[in-house]
Parts: C-alpha cells; structure tokens; sequence
C-alpha cells in the first residue's frame, strides 16, 4: 500500500493538474486511512464536484464534504473566502456547461423542423426562442 505522504502528493497534483476523477480517488483512499483530515474531505468534496454530471450529480457529495472538512478544521486552517471562490467557480462552470448542453439540445431537436417556403431563416430561428 502507498504511504499516506504519496497518496497525499498525487492526489494534490491530480487537483492541479485537473484530473478530478483520479483526485477523488486518491482523497477516497487518504479519507479511509484518516477521516479526520478536513483537507482530505476538502480535496474530496472539490474533486466530486468537478466529475459531476448530469448523468451523475455530485453537489450534494460536494456539500457533504464541504461540511465534513469545516467540521474537522479544529484550528480554523480553511481559508473559508477562497474555499467560496473555488466553489463558486465550479458551479458556475458546471451550470455553464449545463446550459450549453441544454442549448445544444434545443437547437439539435429544432433543426429538424423544416422551414417554410419562403422563410427567412432568421425568422425561422425566432421561432426556437
């Protein structure tokens, strides 16, 4: 098994680096070793927000872990200001994801409506708002 200092390295380069699903998986291990670490629920909670998906939300996990870490952090270590920023970062690229996906659909399934003869295809743009 990895000591607990090399789990904590790669799951720490995994959150730079972007790879959230393989951060996760390092936090999960970290958190099974020592429940009581809030940055091992914090790097958790982060990362399952990042691989959420419509298919598999993961804002409650990220909660969850949010609230677990702020509950662990005995010295008060959680910059709460930056912790909001990061969330506040991940939501908002998540719902923008979201909305594109959305939009995307929209456009997809409208599409196939034939136009008129002799519309304007302006016009007929108008029509899936």
């Amino acid at each position: 098994m990895e000591s607990l200092d090399n789990l904590k390295i790669l799951a720490e380069t995994a959150i730079e680096s972007k790879n959230y699903e393989q951060a996760y998986q390092y936090y999960s291990k970290l958190l099974e070793n020592d429940p009581k670490e809030y940055s091992f629920w914090l790097g958790k909670g982060i990362a399952a927000g990042w691989c959420s998906s419509r298919n598999k939300p993961g804002f409650n996990e990220l909660i969850v872990c949010i609230k677990q870490a702020l509950k662990n952090d005995k010295e008060n270590k959680i910059e709460k200001e930056k912790l909001a920023i990061n969330i506040m970062e991940l939501c908002e690229e998540k719902f923008t994801m979201l909305l594109q996906s959305l939009n995307k659909e929209v456009t997809d399934e409208f599409d196939k409506k034939p136009m008129g003869s002799g519309e304007l295809y302006a016009v007929h743009q108008i029509g899936k708002i």
